[in-house]
């Protein structure tokens, strides 16, 4: 038997400032972590339902996704965003939404500190050192993760 790494996919959407602009990056990627199709986008004034339009079009064109990674500046506490760049989110469940929504395992992470563990997993491993990921981005304030006795 072999390995069908296309049995199942996952969808990543990251947010990131480019050029000013609020812009998500868009990958669905197979089980051996390779990009089936990426796409950056260009948001305005955004909302949960931005999010939703993203994932709705990509379960249509690709039904075996089956688990959705979200890395957005931004904290949930309590289940709810409430720590977060963007206005239009604040105070949303995003988790549990997406969750609820389209019956996937979704994984939340801040955006700095997915940089930071992205980084840290493809170099050697940092057992007595500490990396440290400093993001400026020009229409929000700073953002940081650190690494420190391979903990997040």
């Amino acid at each position: 038997n072999n390995f069908n790494e296309n049995h199942r996919f996952g969808l990543t959407i990251y947010m990131r400032e480019m050029a000013g602009k609020d812009t998500a990056f868009i990958s669905v990627d197979n089980l051996f972590g390779e990009s089936v199709e990426t796409e950056i986008k260009t948001l305005m004034n955004i909302q949960i339902d931005d999010f939703d339009k993203i994932v709705e079009f990509y379960l249509q064109k690709y039904p075996k996704i089956s688990l959705l990674a979200c890395g957005i500046p931004g904290r949930e506490i309590n289940g709810k965003l409430s720590i977060f760049d963007y206005r239009g989110l604040r105070g949303i469940a995003f988790t549990d939404h997406f969750k609820e929504q389209f019956h996937l395992p979704v994984i939340f992470e801040n955006d700095v500190c997915a940089a930071v563990i992205g980084y840290c997993s493809t170099k050697k491993k940092f057992t007595d050192e500490c990396v440290v990921g400093i993001y400026f981005p020009t229409n929000y304030p700073p953002g940081a993760g650190i690494f420190i006795n391979e903990n997040l």
